[in-house]
């Protein structure tokens, strides 16, 4: 990414990294809590999406809470929404990320709907549920059909 692409991230308060020395893929940060992401930031995540591989964006607020440009995200092997509003509509559609390895869902509003969908993700290898509304349980049958590597926290 251009410098002028990652100081623009920075500027609405994104903590910009490459995942490792002389990478040229990123992970980024917003920690920025009193300050809902309003949709230039998400143009600028867009922008940078061809390298974007690790997303954090714990705790965060949505200025219209439209979690859809995640979609155009297609590369992250790693996303941490815990404590967000995200809902199921937005997470079954990010089971067609062919990269998504580890999807942090503690805390939100999702529900087992979401269950079938995931466990179809083919490279998905870590799931955290903890504090919504699945339970375990939810996850015996399920866990038989589909992904069978795939671990699931709570």
């Amino acid at each position: 990414a251009s410098t002028e692409r990652i100081e623009n991230l920075k500027n609405f308060g994104f903590n910009v990294l490459p995942v490792e020395r002389n990478s040229p893929f990123l992970q980024i940060n917003y920690f920025n809590g009193n300050k809902p992401i309003n949709d230039e930031a998400k143009n600028a995540l867009v922008s940078v999406s061809e390298q974007l591989i690790w997303l954090n964006l714990s705790g965060s607020e949505l200025e219209n809470d439209n979690w859809g440009f995640l979609l155009k995200l297609p590369n992250v092997s790693r996303l941490n929404l815990s404590g967000t509003t995200i809902g199921n509509e937005v997470v079954l559609q990010l089971s067609e990320f062919e990269f998504l390895e580890s999807l942090n869902l503690f805390g939100t509003k999702v529900d087992k709907d979401i269950l079938e969908s995931l466990y179809q993700t083919k490279n998905l290898k870590s799931l955290y549920l903890g504090n919504t509304e699945i339970r375990s349980v939810d996850t015996t049958e399920i866990s038989k059909t589909g992904n069978v590597s795939l671990e699931v926290s709570f």
